[in-house]
């Protein structure tokens, strides 16, 4: 895989969108979900693109320029500061989908993402754990979990969801950004929380 190709698959499936590719996926391909207004689909994926897309995406740009005028010296995307305020941020989500008092998988779906970043910000502190892979594992864990809450067989959905995962695994190792244990680590740890949370909540 080129240098091009594995950046183009790292910035589409970046930590950053995924959770609104998890709101997508939930909003149409659960049938109890395809009766909802289109007012209400557009709430949940604003709300959830605001808090887990813009905020934090705001906050790396504005680390970045501190950088750059020389105010700060780490490195503005994977700062520990940035994972906390991720969660502080995640929560916001949660907060503004409290609103809604049905679908509590959404609001489930952010309350083991929090739980799932401080974990990552901990390990980070002293191994570089991939990040990127743990939050595209919580799409499969979510999908299983739910499917059997829901009594649904999302198959195909699900080998396109393992795909995609290898893909991405695929391309932060040719990036040189992470290592084979650091991808599986990823992986497995943002699928487990998300699968556990789900299903036995």
């Amino acid at each position: 895989m080129g240098n091009k190709t594995a950046t183009v698959i790292s910035w589409l499936l970046s930590p950053l969108l995924v959770p609104t590719y998890a709101f997508v996926m939930l909003l149409y391909s659960g049938p109890q979900f395809l009766m909802l207004s289109w007012e209400i689909k557009r709430f949940i994926l604003i709300a959830g693109f605001f808090s887990t897309g813009l905020l934090p995406l705001a906050t790396i740009g504005f680390t970045a320029l501190n950088k750059k005028l020389g105010r700060y010296a780490g490195t503005p995307a994977d700062t520990p500061v940035l994972l906390l305020l991720t969660s502080v941020y995640y929560y916001i989500g949660y907060f503004l989908l409290n609103r809604l008092q049905m679908f509590a998988i959404f609001k489930l779906y952010l309350l083991a993402s929090v739980l799932g970043i401080v974990v990552v910000l901990l390990i980070s502190l002293r191994w570089n754990i991939s990040r990127h892979m743990a939050a595209i594992g919580t799409l499969p864990g979510l999908l299983i979990a739910w499917s059997f809450r829901s009594g649904t067989n999302p198959a195909i959905l699900l080998a396109v969801l393992l795909l995609l995962c290898g893909l991405l695994g695929s391309a932060r190792l040719a990036l040189g950004k992470n290592t084979l244990p650091e991808v599986i680590a990823g992986f497995t740890l943002g699928f487990s929380f998300l699968y556990l949370v789900v299903f036995f909540a």
